[in-house]
């Protein structure tokens, strides 16, 4: 099955990824709609497929760390989640659907008059 996860960028290019492991599209969405200030500065909301929870799940073996403040799951290597298409995005960038993700991230960095546009 696969998971879904929300990538919330900055107009500046900044990134980060919140609600892994959901199971729609739509699941997605309205954990977004709901999450109040918590992401402010990240106004540009994309939705791309979660291969980490895909990966994951046909890797059965536990992860063992030495400290029980370590994550128990591996971290993405640098770069990784640049290879991932947009699955979905607001009407302002619909555009970005199906494109890699550093495609859409060198669009906002590059574009900072534009983005602003689309934004107000």
């Amino acid at each position: 099955m696969t998971r879904y996860k929300a990538l919330l960028v900055a107009p500046d290019g900044d990134y980060v990824t919140d609600y892994h492991g959901s199971r729609s599209i739509d699941e997605v969405w309205v954990q977004l709609a709901a999450m109040g200030s918590r992401w402010f500065f990240y106004p540009i909301r994309f939705v791309v497929v979660d291969k980490k929870q895909a990966r994951l799940k046909a890797d059965w073996r536990p992860y063992v760390t030495r400290s029980r403040y370590a994550p128990a799951v591996p971290p993405e290597p640098p770069g990784y989640l640049g290879y991932q298409r947009i699955v979905d995005a607001p009407e302002a960038f619909d555009h970005l659907i199906g494109k890699r993700v550093n495609t859409a991230l060198q669009f906002i960095r590059s574009n900072p008059m534009a983005v602003e546009a689309l934004l107000s």
